[in-house]
């Protein structure tokens, strides 16, 4: 099976999946929308959707930093504007006082500003992994220092946009060189079904544009304190994605990524 027949294919079941297991429940004015992506307690992402005056209105009041603190996170001083920092990566904000994620964007984007929409609560729930595992930062940063470290040359968080015109967040972009392809990498502080299914469908979306038909796609795992979750790798690897373990970066990074 090649490459591209098995993105389409897991494109396809992963569009069907999300939308057999989605809800949407009218309250009034606002729907409420319900996604089967599993935050850290397990339960399924919940979030309100409204159209009004001209514009699509999405707010998640407050669910998912409630939970987020009830289970140890304090937003309070670099938390909080770690918070802001990550909603802000896909469009959305932080209303601080009010403890919600929200986002606003034109009804002819509706399909965009809601993948986006709903990265970012993924990406903000995964801010729980510095209390679970007890890590002094945040993944993606410790990925760039070791990098730094091997004198390998990055752009870090970047934006970029797909063929279906939706865009997608990659913590770092390798440019191509004489030596090797354009990378593309993701670095998730929770490296589960979750960031598997969205990460590939991300990949889908970016490598199918004409630009890109030759770029790489590379996941740094967290290996620190912890096995990396083995179906998780697996279901990379069957995707021909390069998985790069953190400690692995010193001795296997520099011949995969030096240009």
């Amino acid at each position: 099976m090649t490459q591209s027949t098995t993105l389409e294919t897991i494109v396809d079941e992963y569009a069907d999946w999300l939308k057999s297991h989605s809800s949407v429940r009218s309250l009034g004015n606002w729907n409420e929308v319900t996604v089967p992506f599993l935050d850290h307690m397990g339960d399924h992402f919940q979030f309100y959707v409204r159209f009004k005056d001209g514009r699509v209105e999405f707010d998640d009041d407050g669910y998912t930093l409630s939970n987020m603190e009830t289970s140890g996170f304090s937003l309070q001083g670099k938390r909080k504007e770690r918070v802001a920092e990550t909603a802000n990566q896909f469009g959305a904000l932080y209303k601080d006082g009010v403890g919600s994620i929200a986002m606003i964007a034109k009804p002819e984007k509706t399909g965009d500003a809601m993948n986006r929409y709903v990265q970012a609560l993924v990406h903000v729930d995964s801010l729980m992994e510095i209390v679970n595992r007890r890590v002094a930062g945040y993944f993606a940063e410790d990925v760039a220092d070791a990098l730094s470290e091997q004198n390998i040359y990055y752009t870090q968080d970047v934006n970029i946009q797909g063929k279906s015109l939706y865009s997608h967040n990659f913590d770092f972009l390798f440019q191509k060189s004489e030596n090797r392809p354009t990378i593309f990498a993701k670095a998730p502080n929770r490296l589960d079904q979750t960031a598997l299914a969205m990460t590939l469908f991300a990949w889908d979306d970016v490598s199918g544009t004409k630009e890109r038909k030759d770029a790489e796609l590379l996941v740094f795992a967290d290996d620190r304190d912890k096995a990396v979750n083995a179906d998780v790798l697996t279901g990379f690897e069957l995707y021909n994605a390069k998985v790069l373990k953190y400690s692995e970066i010193p001795d296997k990074a520099r011949p995969l990524l030096a240009a």
